[in-house]
């Protein structure tokens, strides 16, 4: 029986969504999907190849033959493509890349990877059932993938890690193990395992990321080939029944009641009841080897199912947004995968569409494994400020860090020259960012001051250390300034509002204002060097910023697209004006505070807007 298990095999999914808060925003739809269910082993070493390849096919991490496959599975579109780690927690530990050349690595590495970053020794991990949609002509669009782990010498199902992109090219994973210890105590009907856990990740642009999923699985009816020695199945791999078949549901639960500012666990059925907001399942109503004969039919019959998935999706967003009038949030930056790393944003950093916490305080088990990529204006913004820093750290004897929350970039320090005299290998100052807007902010503001009020308090996408070797760091060189010089602090301040626009008069400014003050010379302008191609560089940037934010505006306005009040993508002065407010009331000028520019906006306990 073990020998004739398939490795692999074509599903043909239902899939329904359906939202039920806000109220006045009901709505329900469902399509068809093809998706693969296949054994890693066997895909990776080509045992499920149809049509050389052609058909059905896995190209390895860096192949150019991808496109020349029907259908196919690539490494590059799941997980995460570094490897290794050297950010420092608080306890020394490595938490994020030290090489972000991790192209090359298989499904099995990523997995393992995974594994061990949450907890899990892999090397008892022996193989996954991975169920995806796979890439069709070239479309590749998947919004969940499942894949079932399970250990050596053990047919019971391990862990699924649930890994969940969004249309922003963002990834995150749940990473969910069986047993008692780790799942709800009462299991949905029908279903064999079942976990509730914190909502983490921006999924969809109409509700925050507060809450809790609750995920039942039905799993695969028989461990993958690796593990069928231990397995023998009351059926054939043609006769398995369809309530076998492995299927998912999704329900999303508000972090409240409407009655209530708890934001507990739900627990009771009446409470689960109450505060069900969405539900999304997947259940294949088909199911088949994964030999040529099948693909073949399937596709025949449906050409098109692959790659209008995208299409669907994108048009009940549209009906979402102008039929049901649900509001649209801003992006916000994903969570680090690494539990401890968030530790270094938790002043500040959180604010603005936050991640649910669990009934202890913790973030659950997830985290990002990847970020949306950087734009040419934020690779040349970072190449710009990491020069100045590098110079300037060198002169002041100073040790900077710039550490980021996406692991796929790794720590850097500055001076990278080594420092003899320097007694500690501890940095003086470390600037730890979530985006890479922040080196835009950094770019843009006229002062380090308005840095750390838009970058920190407004944006949420920086925290510094210390704010007064922040400062001192982008403290202004003395000199007349060129006519270049004053152009780009003029082009800084014009959006600004004047009243974070102190007047020159020194006789006029109170100790607050002094912190505003905007120098002549900008730091970057003129450190190292004020060599005009910097300049062109710098005034690039500043033009090219200005030019997408009258297009991103116009757009908008022809669209008549609304943001959840507030949250405005253009509007970062305003929130930075309101933190400065915020900061003069209370006499805190300095430190991330606790909720200077936060919230954003206001939701009510459905966690979505909607607006007649």
């Amino acid at each position: 029986m073990a020998a004739s298990l398939p490795s692999g095999y074509i599903l043909h999914n239902d899939v329904r969504h359906a939202r039920f808060l806000p109220i006045q925003s009901k709505h329900a739809f469902r399509y068809t999907t093809l998706a693969v269910l296949v054994s890693i082993s066997a895909l990776e070493s080509h045992a499920l190849d149809l049509g050389a390849g052609r058909l059905f096919g896995y190209a390895p991490a860096g192949s150019n033959l991808s496109w020349a496959r029907i259908t196919g599975i690539r490494p590059e579109a799941y997980l995460h493509d570094y490897s290794g780690s050297d950010v420092k927690g608080q306890d020394g530990q490595s938490l994020t890349s030290s090489d972000t050349r991790g192209k090359g690595r298989t499904l099995r590495e990523k997995l393992e990877d995974v594994l061990e970053r949450f907890g899990h020794d892999s090397s008892i991990f022996e193989d996954a059932w991975m169920q995806t949609m796979p890439r069709y002509m070239g479309i590749e669009f998947n919004q969940l993938t499942l894949y079932y782990c399970y250990k050596k010498g053990d047919a019971q199902l391990w862990i699924v890690i649930a890994e969940v992109h969004n249309a922003l090219n963002e990834r995150h994973v749940y990473v969910l193990p069986t047993g008692s210890e780790h799942e709800d105590a009462k299991i949905p009907a029908r279903y064999d395992h079942s976990w509730t856990f914190p909502c983490q990740f921006h999924l969809s642009p109409f509700n925050d990321r507060l809450g809790y999923y609750c995920c039942s699985v039905i799993a695969p009816p028989h461990p993958p080939a690796a593990s069928t020695a231990f397995f023998s199945p009351p059926y054939t791999p043609d006769r398995i029944p369809i309530s076998r078949l492995p299927a998912i549901r999704f329900n999303l639960y508000t972090s409240r009641s409407p009655d209530s500012e708890s934001t507990v666990l739900p627990s009771t059925p009446e409470e689960l009841a109450r505060q069900l907001k969405l539900t999304a399942t997947l259940r294949p109503i088909s199911m088949y080897p994964l030999v040529t004969p099948h693909v073949l039919r399937i596709l025949a019959i449906e050409p098109f199912t692959l790659g209008l998935t995208f299409i669907r999706i994108g048009y009940q967003a549209l009906l979402l947004h102008y039929k049901r009038r649900l509001d649209t949030f801003v992006r916000p930056e994903p969570r680090a995968i690494n539990a401890d790393f968030e530790k270094v944003f938790e002043n500040g950093v959180l604010k603005g569409n936050n991640v649910q916490r669990g009934t202890s305080g913790d973030l659950g088990t997830g985290g990002g494994v990847q970020w949306q990529s950087e734009s040419s204006l934020e690779s040349l913004s970072r190449s710009i400020v990491e020069r100045f820093i590098e110079a300037r750290a060198q002169d002041l004897n100073m040790r900077v860090d710039l550490v980021s929350s996406n692991p796929a970039f790794p720590t850097r320090s500055f001076p990278s020259r080594v420092l003899q005299e320097r007694k500690s290998n501890e940095a003086d100052l470390t600037i730890a960012y979530r985006s890479a807007a922040a080196f835009t902010y950094i770019l843009s503001s006229p002062s380090a001051m308005h840095t750390l009020l838009v970058a920190r308090d407004a944006e949420h996408s920086l925290v510094v250390s210390d704010d007064f070797l922040f400062l001192k760091l982008f403290s202004p060189e003395g000199g007349k300034p060129t006519y270049i010089q004053n152009l780009l602090q003029r082009m800084r301040c014009s959006p600004i509002p004047r009243s974070l626009l102190p007047s020159p008069s020194p006789t006029s400014l109170s100790k607050a204002s002094l912190l505003l003050s905007v120098p002549e010379v900008h730091p970057l302008d003129a450190y190292p060097s004020s060599s005009f191609t910097s300049h062109l560089m710098i005034l690039f940037v500043l033009i090219s910023q200005y030019i997408l934010d009258c297009i991103g505006r116009w757009w908008c306005s022809i669209s008549m697209t609304r943001f959840v009040p507030g949250d405005n993508p253009w509007d970062m002065w305003g929130r930075a004006e309101s933190a400065w407010s915020k900061r003069s009331e209370r006499g805190q000028m300095f430190g991330p505070g606790d909720d200077f520019g936060a919230p954003r906006y206001e939701v009510d306990w459905t966690g979505s807007v909607y607006r007649p």
